[in-house]
């Protein structure tokens, strides 16, 4: 069954089809509700949350665009609300920093082993930092949209993203095997 034949049963209640688009695209989102709440918990509830969303407002999904991506969108803007219902702090104060003085040296990720291991690390940064990043990175939104998504002005997000990045490349330089895969190239990127 295609995308829009799930959406257009969607629209009219089907709960077969509901089951259907839920089996398809849960664990994608799950991966993405633990990668924002970091507590299995609060990840599930964040997931549920979302997918309930994502039925209430299915006949807004335009059928030009991609579902993946529409529900990944509901999913972020869920883990978010579950965040800040639960009272975690996802913007961090800044203090006087040059974003263009920050430099990262990190190679892309080559497989998944790799992966498991950054994303391990990623979990350890404060949850505002992880956010941003994850925004950025995984999900793609640009800093106005993040932005427009935490509440914050894009030059916080500018910002938090900068420094994620940098305590990211700490903490890679600390894991041995990391180290020796992505830093021994030596290429530096500046924002």
């Amino acid at each position: 069954m295609t995308d829009m034949q799930l959406v257009s049963l969607c629209i009219r209640g089907e709960r077969k089809a509901q089951k259907a688009l839920y089996d398809k695209y849960s664990r994608q989102m799950y991966s993405i509700c633990l990668r924002y709440c970091h507590d299995q918990a609060v990840a599930a509830d964040a997931m549920q949350n979302g997918f309930i969303r994502v039925y209430k407002y299915i006949d807004k999904f335009k059928e030009t665009g991609n579902l993946g991506a529409w529900i990944r969108r509901i999913i972020v803007n869920a883990c978010l609300d579950e965040l800040k219902k639960r009272g975690n702090n996802i913007t961090l104060e800044l203090d006087n920093v040059n974003v263009r003085e920050l430099k990262v040296e990190m190679e892309p990720v080559v497989d998944q082993f790799n992966m498991d291991r950054i994303l391990g690390l990623l979990k350890q940064l404060p949850v505002g930092y992880r956010t941003i990043f994850s925004m950025s990175v995984f999900d793609e939104m640009n800093h106005k949209e993040i932005a427009t998504a935490l509440n914050i002005t894009e030059s916080t997000s500018r910002s938090q993203f900068m420094r994620a990045r940098k305590m990211l490349q700490e903490q890679i330089k600390t894991d041995g095997y990391l180290s020796s895969q992505y830093l021994n190239t030596n290429k530096t990127y500046t924002a």
